[in-house]
């Protein structure tokens, strides 16, 4: 699963090269809001890198076997 970190800057006086450095450090656009205040926010995430993958066990589940009535196609 993807983790990500996210960031909000002020949105009011943002420039394209600004946004340009943000996308080459690895952030994008997520979305904007106005804050309280009146002010564009823009809400940037990055995906943070992979940590190694952990292998998880699983307790083995037991099925229960049933047996099928060839004539019927009833289990019992």
């Amino acid at each position: 699963m993807d983790k990500w970190e996210y960031k909000t800057i002020s949105a009011n006086l943002l420039q394209d090269s600004e946004l340009n450095k943000l996308g080459q450090q690895g952030w994008e656009m997520a979305g904007m809001s106005d804050s309280s205040n009146g002010s564009r926010i823009a809400v940037m995430k990055r995906k943070l890198p992979s940590s190694p993958t952990q292998t998880v066990q699983r307790p083995v589940q037991k099925t229960q076997k049933t047996s099928v009535d060839d004539d019927f196609g009833i289990p019992f």
